[in-house]
């Protein structure tokens, strides 16, 4: 299964980090944390599926324990940082609900007098729904929840930069992305990109950048698609805790091969399961971001309008995405946060639209000790498809979590989203 095979991948990579650093691991800033963390989840519709002949899916309960370990390592010019969480959660009610899931995140940076070199390994594999890694794991198209099943989302990114001097870089990169499901309904992918750009510092915390990229998507039925786009974009630091990014241009896609799934809910005839299509297209595409990583107050606004290689789809599609957070300290021991996240769904060939995700949920942190902390969460999620493979729901959830830390070497662990960044200005998380 090509899912399992990059799951190997991801774990292979892991331990090859894990073997280089090692050796000189008195030479540099090792930083370790662990955490157990145990609690119950009561699910809407565990099954991620419409209900047939019920007003509402019938609510199920999880018991869930699981592990996370933080690591980073820094040197001179070289940092490492890891970020790596697996659980498992036992239904109460129903044994092949049972499951167990990973999220990975692992960045490398590496810096020479003039250049940097970047990796970075994103991984989340569950049987079910993790809102709270969607936004910004994988990709913002992960907004939406198809049926249940073992899913696996990993993204590969390796970029070098080159300061040509103090105001002009040019970066290059190759990146590599699968999408695999369990469910034979849905349609697995697998990516491979290229990706090049120049940037120029036009004032201090000020940057402007353009950027072309080429993708190209293989599908399950002998389908493909190849995409190219070109952003300009624009990067400033506004304020001692204010960020704002900013990007427009263009797309092009072309698919050939294979035979499509028709996105309206209709079942497809048995003489006739799909059609041989070919599509080519382009559009305009955009996006804007703001952020405030403040000690006491944080929040984060991001829209986009893209091309997408399409969730379990086997086409490309245009997405139109919406986040927003918010994160509020109450003192040294409390933390409130809200988010909301939003995502729309069109067919490249009419414009109609698929499938509509909104979901928003409440969260509160408590750290009654130094080493442990209690966590309540409410989300309500929305959805409706005209797709076959995603379902229309509209159910709520509920959580509470215990946190314990099990051991620490050192400080907090970098984040490594934010690797390579000034560490004050990495967003503070509960």
């Amino acid at each position: 299964m090509r899912g399992i095979e990059s799951f190997q991948r991801g774990a292979r990579l892991l331990l090859a980090c894990g073997l280089l650093a090692a050796p000189a691991a008195e030479a540099g800033e090792l930083r370790v944390l662990l955490e157990g963390d145990a609690g119950l989840r009561s699910d809407g519709n565990a099954l991620q599926a419409a209900a047939e002949g019920e007003a509402e899916p019938r609510h199920e309960h999880f018991a869930r324990a699981g592990l996370r370990l933080g690591l980073s390592y820094a040197l001179r010019r070289l940092d490492l940082a890891l970020d790596y969480a697996p659980a498992y959660e036992r239904s109460l009610e129903d044994a092949q609900l049972d499951g167990l899931s990973h999220r990975l995140g692992l960045s490398l940076v590496a810096k020479g007098v003039r250049s940097t070199v970047r990796v970075a390994e994103q991984l989340l594999k569950t049987p079910g729904l993790e809102l709270a890694s969607q936004p910004a794991l994988i990709a913002p198209d992960t907004l939406l929840v198809p049926r249940r099943g073992d899913q696996l989302s990993q993204l590969f990114d390796v970029g070098y930069t080159f300061d040509v001097n103090r105001r002009n870089a040019w970066n290059a990169g190759a990146r590599h992305a699968v999408r695999s499901f369990e469910h034979s309904d849905l349609v697995d992918s697998t990516t491979y990109g290229l990706y090049t750009g120049w940037s120029w510092q036009v004032r201090e915390l000020r940057s402007v950048a353009l950027q072309l990229a080429a993708d190209h998507t293989e599908y399950q039925q002998d389908r493909s698609a190849d995409a190219a786009t070109l952003g300009l974009g624009y990067e400033a630091t506004l304020s001692r805790d204010l960020h704002v990014r900013a990007e427009g241009g263009l797309f092009a896609v072309e698919t050939t091969g294979g035979r499509v799934r028709r996105p309206v809910f209709e079942p497809p005839q048995p003489e006739e399961p799909g059609a041989d299509e070919e599509l080519s297209e382009t559009g305009w595409r955009a996006g804007l971001a703001l952020d405030r990583r403040g000690e006491l107050l944080g929040w984060a606004v991001a829209l986009r309008h893209d091309i997408s290689p399409g969730i379990g789809r086997g086409e490309p599609i245009v997405l139109d995405s919406a986040f927003a957070a918010l994160t509020f300290a109450a003192g040294r021991r409390v933390t409130f946060g809200l988010n909301g996240q939003a995502a729309r769904h069109r067919d490249l060939r009419d414009d109609a639209v698929a499938t509509e995700f909104l979901a928003g949920s409440v969260r509160a942190d408590w750290r009654f000790l130094p080493a442990a902390g209690l966590t309540a969460a409410y989300t309500r999620v929305w959805q409706e498809s005209d797709a076959a493979p995603i379902d229309d729901l509209s159910y709520d959830r509920y959580e509470v979590g215990l946190r314990v830390r099990l051991w620490q070497s050192g400080e907090k662990p970098r984040d490594p989203g934010h690797l390579g960044e000034p560490e004050d200005e990495e967003p503070v998380a509960p």
